[in-house]
């Protein structure tokens, strides 16, 4: 079957796993050092743009369950052979940890800057700003909790 990979088109063996969810195995040999070299470096891209007209699959996808193999040593003549998943790229939900890392980190130097600026300006003194810290994070810490859980 015709698979293509970010414009490079091959013949390969395609099991359908899950056709809703755009998920095929696919499964081809490779000829020679060159192939086997080209193959591997378009595999180990994050994000491939997926055709296999004959399923009619136009998608994002990423690959697992990756495996490439060839016996004794890899030279011009060598069969090598490529096995792997590949599966829709969804658009991600909101991911917990990492709105915590973002919030975190774009709260933090929001704060340094401007209580910095505002200390050095004169407003207020550096106590100040702890005791109004302390209010504030006792007044919100529910708001702030349920954003870090959910986004929103």
């Amino acid at each position: 079957m015709k698979v293509e990979i970010n414009n490079v088109v091959f013949n390969a063996s395609v099991d359908v796993l899950d056709i809703d969810n755009k998920n095929v195995k696919v499964e081809f040999q490779t000829i020679g050092s060159n192939e086997y070299h080209l193959y591997s470096g378009l595999l180990s891209s994050n994000s491939l743009n997926v055709v296999i007209d004959e399923l009619g699959l136009d998608f994002k996808a990423r690959v697992r369950n990756y495996s490439r193999s060839y016996q004794d040593k890899l030279e011009e003549n060598t069969l090598a052979k490529f096995s792997f998943e590949l599966f829709e790229e969804k658009e991600e939900e909101w991911n917990t940890l990492a709105g915590v890392g973002i919030t975190a980190m774009k709260n933090w130097t929001r704060t340094r800057a401007i209580s910095e600026l505002l200390i050095e300006k004169g407003y207020f003194s550096n106590d100040e700003y702890k005791s109004k810290l302390k209010e504030v994070t006792s007044r919100d810490s529910e708001e702030m909790l349920r954003y870090i859980k959910t986004g929103k």
